[in-house]
């Protein structure tokens, strides 16, 4: 068990069903504090389906780990991926998430027996409703299990597809145990975010080939609100000189301002890798490079000594970002933050 240190005590177990597997360098522990209940919270993570799961892949010398996140290939849609697990039998992989079901019945069980509750996360940096989800239904069979124990939920996603299980969801928000610790921060049990890179459908085709369109991603955001559901945006990663010149910013805050989003997770983009065609650093500047040949220069010194962009760039991101909260008055985090 992983625990986060800050100022404020507030315990918690976080399962990250896709994603990460709560260990120190997984992307849920890096960004925990920009992408669930932020600065000033105490996590500890409980590690169970990551581990489990890769027991069933067969084959697994032919799986390549980095940094313990799962990508599949192109089923995200998605080629701005801050952390990856690459998975080069994804045949195998899609096998193992219907262990999924099982392994969290398990662990739920004796978690609920316990008393152990917290907020389950789909997820980091893959997403809950990939393009299989349709057909075979994994997460909304995983959202049942929760549900039968009475787990609080935080979805993020790009999918229009969560309106299909917005029942299941009701159900979670009507049913789910919050811990202790957070009912004096928290009174909702589930939290849809959804997750926005680029302003429009035309740039998404570069960055998000085979994901829903922002325009689609935007109207299942509003049915979500329309149903009373705690809903915001993760405006994460934001391209640079992309998606974070100023017309764009204040473009994304009006129309997230105008819909009523009750919170926003704003950051800038991560990329690793760079020596594998399939690394995220590799497919980003490939998309550069064809759409916007004029910024590679730029973006390769950006990245030339590590995987954030500058400390003086994240700033001043940091900056812009609250100050169009302020102005557009959203709330920056599901629990307020600087």
């Amino acid at each position: 068990m992983t625990t986060i240190s800050s100022k404020k005590e507030i315990k918690t177990i976080l399962f990250d069903i896709f994603g990460s597997s709560g260990i120190e360098e997984s992307a849920l522990s890096r960004r925990i504090e920009s992408e669930i209940l932020l600065q000033k919270v105490k996590f500890p993570l409980l590690e169970f389906v990551g581990r489990e799961l890769y027991s069933h892949i067969p084959d697994r010398k032919q799986i390549v780990f980095t940094n313990r996140i799962i990508r599949l290939g192109h089923l995200g849609g998605n080629v701005i991926v801050a952390m990856i697990l690459q998975c080069r039998l994804e045949e195998h992989f899609e096998q193992s998430l219907r262990k999924a079901v099982e392994v969290l019945d398990r662990q739920l069980r004796n978690s609920a027996r316990k008393n152990r509750y917290g907020i389950i996360v789909f997820s980091s940096a893959t997403d809950p409703y990939l393009q299989f989800e349709k057909e075979r239904g994994i997460t909304r069979e995983l959202l049942k299990i929760i549900l039968k124990y009475k787990f609080p939920v935080h979805i993020l996603t790009k999918s229009d597809l969560i309106l299909r299980d917005l029942g299941l969801l009701s159900e979670i928000e009507k049913e789910a145990i919050l811990p202790g610790d957070l009912k004096e921060c928290l009174n909702r049990k589930s939290f849809l975010t959804f997750s926005f890179s680029v302003p429009d459908d035309s740039v998404a085709k570069i960055f998000e080939p085979g994901a829903t369109p922002p325009s689609l991603r935007l109207a299942a955001l509003k049915e979500t609100l329309k149903n009373g559901f705690f809903s915001g945006v993760s405006l994460m990663p934001l391209p640079p000189r992309i998606s974070d010149i100023g017309e764009n910013l204040e473009f994304m805050f009006q129309t997230f301002k105008d819909i009523g989003i009750r919170y926003i997770l704003p950051a800038s983009l991560t990329l690793f890798g760079g020596n594998d065609p399939s690394d995220s650093k590799s497919l980003v500047f490939k998309a550069i490079e064809k759409h916007y040949p004029h910024l590679i220069p730029k973006d390769r010194k950006f990245f030339s000594k590590g995987y954030r962009m500058p400390v003086s760039y994240q700033n001043a991101l940091r900056n812009k970002t609250n100050e169009l909260c302020a102005r557009y008055e959203l709330q920056k985090g599901i629990l307020a933050y600087d």
